[in-house]
């Protein structure tokens, strides 16, 4: 049942990956290594994200008062998100000048789909 279990994550976590790429040009045009870079530029700018909370934000003493330095910061961590996806779609259109610009930001949004659905969706829930 374990194994059961593990397969059916794997499954949900990586297959409408899978078939995205695989449904898509970006099979087609071998952007395989973009996407995977663009994934590991994701994993940094969270690991970055985490290093700067853990180590620079204060929790404050009274958590009902509104503290705007404080938010401030939190505002510029969040941002390094949007740094991050930048930082991969000029690094894929360098790289890649002939491939075209729906592909380039396709593999860069397959990289960073995590990423940008919280990045949006953080500010409406």
């Amino acid at each position: 049942m374990t194994l059961f279990h593990f397969v059916n994550c794997l499954l949900l976590t990586y297959a409408p990956y899978i078939i995205v790429f695989r449904s898509t040009e970006l099979h087609n045009e071998s952007l395989l290594n973009s996407c995977i870079a663009s994934g590991l530029i994701f994993v940094a700018t969270q690991l970055l994200k985490t290093f700067i909370l853990a180590t620079f934000m204060v929790i404050p003493e009274d958590m009902n008062s509104f503290s705007l330095g404080q938010e401030i910061s939190l505002i510029s961590v969040g941002m390094l998100d949007f740094l991050g996806i930048f930082y991969s779609h000029g690094r894929l259109q360098r790289s890649s000048t002939r491939k075209p610009n729906h592909l380039r930001i396709l593999a860069v949004a397959l990289g960073h789909i995590y990423q940008v659905l919280t990045s949006v969706l953080a500010g409406f829930f």
